[in-house]
């Protein structure tokens, strides 16, 4: 389907310009992340930063089960 889209000659610079995506989007997911807590714990909130941490990661897990219990319906 690639193939559509690009050029078999532009396959080497694709891949590359798909890992730049990857690095930019990892980069910026993990500053939305640990930016805050981080931030709390350089002001000594270390309370308070470990539980914004752990909402966070309950958030994103509990949108990664409800997204599975919805491709699991749809199949």
């Amino acid at each position: 389907m690639g193939n559509r889209f690009f050029p078999k000659e532009s396959v080497f610079w694709v891949t590359i310009l798909i890992l730049i995506l990857l690095v930019f989007s990892v980069a910026i997911s993990g500053a939305i992340v640990f930016g805050y807590p981080a931030y709390l714990v350089l002001k000594g909130k270390i309370k308070e930063a470990l539980s914004v941490f752990a909402y966070t990661l309950l958030y994103c897990l509990g949108f990664i089960i409800i997204f599975i219990i919805i491709l699991t319906v749809l199949k």
